[in-house]
């Protein structure tokens, strides 16, 4: 599994700025897809440990999270072509503002059971 992690340009501080950052996100989301050539589908949001996370699938495979309010982004994917395509995407959305990290982890499933 390949994990890629980004800070996005965006973030809300305060409750009310949590509607503007949705807003920000769902264009985020929308231009990211056009850049990636695939669909994303929206999972839905999760709260854990007091934060809050919009989850997101590829059509080809994968899938990313989004933490809202420091806005950090994870994604996932089993190869490494699908993941350096979508880090080339991710860097041209970003531009010079991309902080991306990309790290390899790979699991045996005996490890896991």
């Amino acid at each position: 599994m390949i994990k890629i992690h980004a800070i996005l340009p965006f973030e809300a501080r305060k409750f009310d700025e949590i509607e503007k950052e949705n807003n920000q996100l769902q264009t985020f989301v929308r231009k990211l897809e056009k850049k990636f050539h695939d669909i994303i589908w929206y999972i839905g949001i999760d709260f854990f440990n007091n934060e809050m996370y919009e989850r997101f699938t590829f059509n080809s495979g994968g899938f990313m999270e989004i933490k809202l309010g420091k806005t950090e982004l994870n994604a996932y994917f089993e190869t490494k072509e699908q993941s350096e395509k979508f880090v080339k995407a991710l860097k041209k959305l970003l531009g010079k503002r991309a902080d991306i990290k990309v790290k390899e982890a790979f699991i045996k499933l005996e490890d896991v059971l």
